[in-house]
């Protein structure tokens, strides 16, 4: 909460953790830093699967939040349901970026945004929903925060490029198992399968050559 960066942009393959880093931010924010939140995910079929597979089960297996979270109840209004979890002090609110409704309803102060790559341009006239989903962090100012994610998009047209590239493009460095180097993997150190080494697809390192197999 005091680091001075307010926005995140997470830039990188599908299945390498973008979700698990919101899933953590959503435990952090009900245990540390309470306040209203809003996750958006590209269709409602995947807002709704993002909580049945993967929030809702977090909450469940997190003994230091899973009794701050409301219980799910729908008949109870002070409970959580699947769209909306409430918590001492804040409450999280998950929406599809193809509802226009969902993305103009409250002010928050966190706002999670995965696999943006698939978002509409335009959501019933009113423009981005990234953009609309923004304007709800206006009245926070500084002290408002973003995380978003995403797959790449087509080159010339992909938003989360045009985001990382306005950032100070951070890359992911990985340290080499033989030698310690840290290094970013690039596609130049993918080798083939090594038989006679009995290894399968590898890096291969750019101090000692040795193969990076994770």
């Amino acid at each position: 909460p005091d680091h001075p960066a307010r926005r995140v942009t997470l830039r990188w393959a599908a299945q390498l953790g973008k979700s698990s880093a919101i899933e953590n931010w959503f435990c952090f924010v009900v245990d540390q830093s309470p306040g209203s939140m809003m996750i958006v995910l590209p269709t409602l079929e995947e807002a709704t699967k993002f909580n049945r597979i993967k929030l809702q089960p977090t909450i469940d297996a997190t003994k230091r939040i899973a009794h701050k979270v409301a219980p799910t109840n729908s008949r109870d209004e002070g409970a959580s349901t699947t769209a909306f979890k409430r918590f001492a002090g804040g409450f999280c609110q998950i929406v599809n970026a193809g509802s226009s409704k969902g993305l103009q309803m409250v002010t928050i102060k966190y706002l999670a945004m995965d696999e943006i790559a698939g978002y509409p341009r335009d959501v019933d006239g009113r423009g981005s929903p990234r953009d609309q989903a923004r304007a709800r962090q206006k009245m926070l100012g500084d002290l408002a925060k973003e995380l978003q994610g995403s797959t790449t998009g087509i080159a010339g047209e992909c938003p989360i490029t045009e985001d990382f590239e306005a950032g100070d493009q951070r890359l992911y460095y990985v340290p080499c198992p033989h030698c310690d180097r840290r290094q970013p993997l690039e596609f130049g150190q993918m080798r083939g399968p090594d038989q006679e080494a009995g290894i399968d697809a590898h890096f291969r390192c750019l101090s000692c050559d040795g193969a990076i197999l994770d």
